[in-house]
This record gives structure tokens, sequence and C-alpha cells, in this order.
């Protein structure tokens, strides 16, 4: 039996040596009780991977960067995931590193393992060189691993010289997603580790540290230069093809160090835009190039102007172009292009070519029908397989309206005017929902809707509606406001009564015990007889002096009961919690809350979900009574009642019903400045976009976090299309002054 223990501990000792055996398991402890939930975004980059342990996340792909909060298991939205396993997710902090199932590495010499990250802890085996899985770090270089003894400690200080034939940086973790650090010359350092996607781990005087020695590989799909320093101010070295490269680094602002034929050079491979460099602003093509002279630039809809160093030259205001009058916006210089805007109250029109267009009447005869059979030939001549009346085309009309992504689409000439055709399709399709009645039922099966009932309509006839829409909307808010005067007065009637009822209360109060002194007196003197009477008349008194006080506070109390009935018609909020709205939003951003039906395939949802926001923050419904015994009712009414119930206002599910309802009993503005959205808006508040040459609204989404940093902007969430806490500058690809559509600031955080 001796001989068989002995034999098995050598046995032992020989498997302990070269296997380190991972093991898996995770023990929930306290500190993650209270653990947040990583926040789901939708990315088309993006992956969902499902995580069933408790995990950190890191500031970057290295246990020795900041932690900064602890997950409880739960599906993440992953961005980027490395080789050694580290990954990249959207958390409430924004993107952070995690690495649940730690991230390996391959040790390159026999190492022993320690029972903590100390020479002075006990050893507990010898390893040979393996790959092993880290799940922490220290930053003296101590790493914990699994191996089959459950996780131990480790101090990588044995490796293998390898030539790094290059000047070098080295970096915190095995990504240049992490702080790089000092330079070194071409050299053999210590190698102690390897990664898959090589890269290496070393000795060096700051301690252990990543490099990557052989580069990586990476893509670029269109001409580029490359330059001598990261900056498009540098000189330039050389033009090459499409082509993938070899990165030996890469900056945070997306510059990368390449290989090439001529020595290792610069290149930005997203290099297309604007850029600021010492006050100037310069604009690179794809390739690199400055821009210089006039120049379109898609993605704003404006002509620009640069010298001959590629510097913008600044120009406001109304400008004069070959004898004809254009106009420069005051936030980014540039000159105004086929679009409509408002100028200081009044509408113009800009060609493609950035010049006014004095006379809009002959343009403006053009019927909807007409529009929407260039809008059908744009697509046919360009394979594009939108069709009238379905999902897909609802979404491109919308996603065109918000961020003009069909750049091609916008160089159309008659596009100014398709834009108000996409403004009145989403208005329509959202009036099929008012025909809905109480006996149908409400499926997600797309509806059949077209225009052919307002083909024959011409721009003009729009325009007319909207401003006819606009007088009774004014007409309107006069009443309204009579109303809101009206429920001033009735407050103040309120705290009338409640005065009177405080003296009725005191003055009661005060006789009584003025009864209660005499009968006291009475009883303490001793003429039986007399007191007895008399005793007898103060009861009596008492208690009619009860009755009439019961009867004058009954009668207050009625009056009060009146009055508060009829501020009921008038109050929209008893207290608007903007917090608990913006929490509903961010909750329900990506996904429908069951209890309400969900509007997007029957005109869109984003007014809906904005009300359901509105109401979790403590808006009051306002509803007829009783309910009408039809879905949608319409008047000056907002509720929404859950699926069970299935009764909507049309202000509550309808963009343009909202505006009509809220710009009567929310204080509002409407402004084409950026900037003031920045400065009026707060988180709990609402914007919608409205036509400036229709009139009409067209979209809703709330505003759910505010950046007063350097960076001055602010945060949205929406549906139809969904977005959560989205950077407006982000999300509105126009977002400059003077755009097709202006925006209705509500300020709600203000009621």
């Amino acid at each position: 039996m001796e001989k068989f223990f002995h034999l098995f501990l050598i046995f032992a000792f020989i498997f302990t040596s070269f296997f380190s055996l991972p093991v898996n398991n995770v023990i929930a402890t306290d500190s993650y009780s209270n653990s947040p939930y990583v926040e789901l975004h939708s990315d088309s980059s993006t992956t969902k991977v499902s995580i069933d342990k408790y995990f950190s996340s890191y500031d970057e792909p290295s246990f020795n960067s900041t932690k900064n909060t602890d997950y409880v298991p739960q599906t993440v939205t992953v961005y980027k995931t490395l080789p050694s396993g580290w990954m990249l997710i959207d958390t409430h902090l924004g993107k952070k590193w995690i690495a649940p199932d730690g991230f390996k590495m391959a040790l390159l010499l026999p190492f022993d393992a320690y029972h903590g990250p100390s020479y002075d802890s006990r050893i507990v085996t010898g390893f040979a060189a393996q790959t092993v899985t880290v799940h922490d770090e220290k930053p003296n270089g101590w790493m914990l691993i699994d191996t089959y003894l459950g996780k131990k400690w480790i101090i990588p200080t044995e490796g293998i010289r390898k030539l790094v034939d290059r000047e070098f940086k080295v970096y915190k973790g095995p990504t240049f997603d992490s702080t790089s650090e000092s330079n070194f010359s071409s050299q053999s350092p210590l190698t102690l580790a390897e990664t898959t996607d090589n890269w290496r781990l070393i000795k060096t005087y700051l301690g252990n540290r990543w490099v990557k020695a052989e580069g990586e590989r990476s893509p670029i799909h269109h001409l580029f230069w490359v330059f001598t320093e990261p900056s498009i101010l540098a000189s330039k070295v050389e033009l090459f093809s499409q082509q993938s490269v070899t990165v030996f680094d890469r900056l945070p602002n997306g510059w990368l160090l390449i290989k090439t034929y001529r020595g290792n050079h610069w290149v930005k491979p997203d290099i297309k835009g604007f850029h600021t460099i010492e006050n100037h602003t310069y604009y690179t093509d794809e390739t690199g190039e400055l821009y210089t002279g006039r120049k379109y630039i898609d993605e704003k809809r404006k002509w620009y102007e640069f010298n001959n160093q590629g510097r913008l030259i600044i120009k406001t205001g109304w400008q004069t172009v070959n004898g004809k009058k254009v106009y420069h916006s005051f936030s980014d210089y540039g000159m105004l292009a086929n679009r409509f805007t408002e100028i200081n109250g009044i509408t113009y029109e800009f060609d493609i070519n950035g010049y006014l267009v004095e006379d809009q009447s002959s343009k403006d005869n053009i019927t909807i029908g007409e529009l929407e059979a260039q809008l059908l030939s744009y697509f046919k001549a360009n394979n594009l397989p939108y069709k009238v009346g379905t999902p897909e085309y609802y979404t491109y009309l919308k996603t065109q309206l918000l961020e003009h992504s069909d750049l091609k689409l916008a160089k159309h000439p008659s596009y100014p005017r398709i834009l108000v055709y996409a403004v009145e399709y989403l208005y329509e399709r959202g009036l099929i929902e008012e025909k809905i009645n109480s006996n149908e039922s409400l499926s997600y099966a797309p509806f059949t809707f077209n225009m052919n009932h307002i083909a024959h309509k011409t721009i003009k006839d729009i325009e007319n509606e909207g401003q006819q829409l606009e007088q009774e909307l004014q007409m309107a808010q006069v009443q309204t406001q009579k109303e809101h005067e009206k429920s001033q007065q009735i407050q103040e009637q309120q705290q009338e009564l409640i005065r009177q009822k405080q003296d009725l209360e005191s003055k009661h109060q005060e006789q009584q015990q003025n009864l209660i002194h005499q009968k006291q007196n009475l009883e303490n003197e001793h003429q039986e007889q007399q007191d007895t009477k008399n005793t007898q008349t103060i009861e009596e008194q008492q208690h009619d002096l009860k009755k009439i006080q019961t009867e004058e506070i009954q009668k207050i109390e009625e009056q009060q009961q009146n009055l508060k009935t009829q501020l009921q018609t008038f109050n929209a909020s008893s207290r608007y919690n903007a917090q608990d709205a913006v929490n509903y939003a961010l909750k329900w951003a990506w996904v429908n809350n069951p209890t309400y039906i969900n509007w997007d395939l029957r005109g869109g949802d984003c007014a809906n979900f904005v009300s359901q926001a509105l109401y979790a923050g403590g808006i009051n419904m306002r509803e007829p009574s009783p309910l009408p015994n039809r879905t949608i009712t319409d008047g000056d009414y907002w509720f929404g009642h859950t699926w069970r119930i299935n009764r909507v206002s049309s202000s509550w599910i309808n963009a343009h019903k909202f505006y009509q309802y809220w710009s009567k009993h929310v204080s509002k503005s409407e402004t084409l400045s950026p900037m003031q959205i920045f400065h009026d808006m707060r988180p709990g508040d609402v914007l919608q976009y409205k036509s400036v040459k229709g009139g009409k609204v067209w979209h809703t989404l709330m505003v759910t976090d505010r950046d007063s940093s350097n960076k001055r902007t602010i945060y949205i969430t929406q549906h139809t299309p969904p977005r959560k806490n989205k950077d407006y500058a982000e999300i509105d690809k126009d977002n400059s002054d003077h755009g097709d559509s202006k925006w209705v600031q509500y300020f709600f955080t203000r009621l």
C-alpha cells in the first residue's frame, strides 16, 4: 500500500509539471448583488453574446487598466473581439473591455505557480511551457491563471530573446486599443509569452509590456496617400491603390503606421471629412487629398470654398456669386444648396448650384402624383427595390428625411419637393390609423396604403393646407389660453375656499371651547337644579353648533370638489418627474412595451413611444367620459390605454396630432439652430421635426441626456427607427442651421 502511495505521488508530480488544466467555476459574491446591467444597443457591426457568469469591465483590454463595474450574467452587445479573448462591449458607462473567460497567452518556458501574488507565498508546483488562461493581473507582473488545482498565481520572468526588427512601441495590453508607452529601437528583448495574433509579452525597464512584433493585416478599400506624420498637413509620400496593409501602430484618432516599400509611413483609412487644425478648417477626400477652390460636399448638401492651402474661407449670410444671391450658414460657413429653408421667418429655396430660386411658384405646381412618379423612376434607374405601401418604402423615406442617406437622390433636381412628398406620405399614412374602428382587430400584418387619394394635390396646395392648419392651431391656442386663465382663477378660488374652511374650523373650535368652559364652571357650582337646567341648555347649543359646523364644512367641500373637477380639464400634470420619463424611454428604446400596441406598421410608433414616456413621468391623460366605442378618438384629448382596453387619442399616436395637442398645453418654441436646441433642451423634454415648406410635423423623440462638456450636445431616444441615448449630432446628418425641417421644442421639464 505504501509503495502504491509513493507511485501515486510521483505520477502526480509528473502530471502537474507538464499540464495546467482550466477550471471555470465562478463563485458569486455579495459585491455583485447590486450590479447594474450592461446597456443593449443595436448596431449593424455588432453581435450579441450571452455571458453566463459574473464579470467586470475595464477601460482597456488589460486587467492592469482601470476597473469600472461588476456585472451580473446577461446578454451583451459586442463591438470587437480580440483573438486573445478580450471583448469590447457597450455598457451604461460607454464602450468598455471585458474578458469573462480570461485571455489566452502561450508561455515560452517552464514556470512555477504560487498560492498568492508574491514570492513569499508558497510554491504550488511547476509547469511546462504551455498556453494558459489569465484571469487577473497585478501591476508588478503577477498573473492569475487556471490550473487543474484551481486558479493560481504566476510571474513570467524567463523567456527567449526574439528580434523585433524595427523601432517599436510597447503597450499595456495585447492590442493597439490599450495605452502605448515608450518607443524602443530595434532589438531582441526577452520574450515571455505570445498570443495567437502575434502579440509578445516582453521584459522592459517599465516592467512586462506587450509589442506587436510582426504587425497586423488590415484592408483599405480605396486609393490612399501615405504621410510622413499622422497629419493631413504632413508631406505626402505616395498614392497607393486599395490593398491590405501591415499595421505597426494605431492612434486613437484613426491614424495607422503601416509598412510600405518606402519605409513605415502613416495613413488614415477614414480620412474623408472636415479637419480642424490650429483653428483652421480643411476637408480631405477619401484618399487624403485636400480640397481647394469651390467644392460641393455631398453629406452636407452645401458648397464650400477653400484657398490654395486647403483652408476653408469663412463667409456668412447673404452673398453674391456670378450675379446671383446665395446664403452661407453661420454654423459651418457652407453655402446652402438644393433645399427649402427658413431665414428670418421667410421660406426660401436654393437650387443644386446654391443659387436662390427667385420664383418658386412655377415649381410648386408639381403634384404629389408626379413627384411619386419621379421617385419611382429614380428607384428603377438605380435598381432600388422600394415599393409604395411597404414598410421598406416608409423606412427609406423617413431615413432620408432624418439623414439624407441616399446622397445621389439628394442631388436630384426635385429633391426639395421630394422631401415634401415624403413628409406628406408619413402624415397621410398616419391618418389611416384614425380609420380603424372598434370592430377592427389590431394585427401586425401590413395594411394597404397608397397616395392616390391626394395624387392631384400640388406642392402649393400642401403649403396652403399647412398654413390653414397653423391658423386653426393659433385660434385653438387662444381658446386654450383662456382655459388656462380660467384654471388659474379656479386655483385661486380653491385657495380661498381652503382659507374659509380653516377660518370656520378655527371659529367653531373656539365656540366649542367656550361652551365647554361654561359647562365646567356651572358644574363646579353647587346649585343642582339650576345647574342641570343650564348644563342641558349648553349641551343643546353644542349639538346645534356641531350641526351648523358640519353643514358649512360640507358646503365648502362640495365647492372644492366642483372646482377640482373643473381643474382636471385644464391641468396637464400634477407633477412631472422627468427622470421617470427618461428611465422609461431608455428601458423600452429597443423593444416595445407589451402593455401597449405597437404602431410601427400603422403609421409609425414615434409619437406613441414618447407619449408612453410622458405618461410614465406623471403627465395626466385627458380623455372624454365615457370613452367612445372606437379605437382612436380625435379632438382635444390625450390618452392611451393598454392593449386590453385598446383606446387611444390621435394625439397619443400621431406626430402631427401630438403637435396640435401639446402646442396648446405646454410651453414650446420652434428653431433651426442646433445650439439653441442644446441650450434649451433638458432630459425629459420632447423634440419634433416640422417641415419648413409644408408645415407638417413628421417625427417625435425624447431628450434623454445632455453633455455640457466641450462636445456640447444632447442625446435622444426614439422609436421608428429605434435609437437609444444617441448623440444628436450623429443622428441628424444635416445637423446645422437652415435644414429642410425645423425643430419644435416642448419644455415639459418646466411644467
